[in-house]
């Protein structure tokens, strides 16, 4: 049976990347910053790493304040990187149930543990208790668990495993442009969401599933 592979990130929960690495950069020194240095060349495998759960919050945090400027704390780094996340889509629950009783949904999310538990926190200050949320999917799979991570082809092919259905059956929508064309590249149906909790994304997904069945 044909499936939809959803991403969190701008897709059912609000994020801002773009802001929340603008503000981590005014944290760093101005060696961290400069052509060649850290933020560029080391940076982005720290992340990574910490996506993927193969270094704990501690050891990013630890990293990243030896690059920053005299007098930042950790609990400053700490602040800007929870910063990037916003809030659940408004009506969140109510349109995961309308989906899944259509067809299986799955959840594929690059997030690290410290992202996940502000994520938790988020939602229940929001009213949405986890089990509620994650309860609407045949299956959640979270980068920090699996030891790898989104665009790298092999999360998707674990995912696919598991779910226990070929390529062309799953419709996945995220809203990296890389992300997408990995999926692409392992035939999927996979479109981009260009704008966050464009539901009507997810509902074209499903008519054209349920067209080809």
């Amino acid at each position: 049976m044909a499936a939809v592979v959803l991403d969190l990130g701008n897709v059912l929960f609000r994020i801002d990347e773009e802001g929340c690495l603008k503000r981590l950069r005014a944290l760093l020194s101005a060696e961290a910053l400069k052509e060649g240095g850290w933020w560029e060349v080391d940076f982005p495998a720290w992340r990574r790493a910490l996506d993927a759960g193969q270094i704990s919050t501690e050891a990013f945090v630890s990293e990243v304040l030896r690059h920053c400027r005299s007098g930042i704390a950790r609990q400053d780094i700490l602040k800007v990187w929870n910063s990037m996340l916003l809030g659940p889509c408004d009506g969140l629950v109510s349109q995961l149930k309308k989906w899944s009783a259509k067809v299986p949904i799955y959840l594929l999310s690059n997030i690290s543990a410290v992202h996940y538990a502000e994520f938790v926190r988020q939602m229940e200050a929001s009213g949405i208790e986890i089990d509620a949320f994650e309860g609407q999917f045949a299956g959640c799979f979270y980068s920090y668990r699996l030891g790898m991570v989104k665009p790298e082809e092999r999360i998707y092919r674990y995912v696919q495993c598991r779910i226990g259905q070929p390529f062309h059956t799953l419709f996945y929508i995220d809203d990296s442009p890389a992300n997408v064309e990995s999926a692409r590249g392992l035939g999927m149906a996979a479109v981009r969401m260009d704008r966050p909790c464009a539901w009507e994304v997810i509902d074209e997904a499903i008519v054209s599933l349920l067209a080809d069945e």
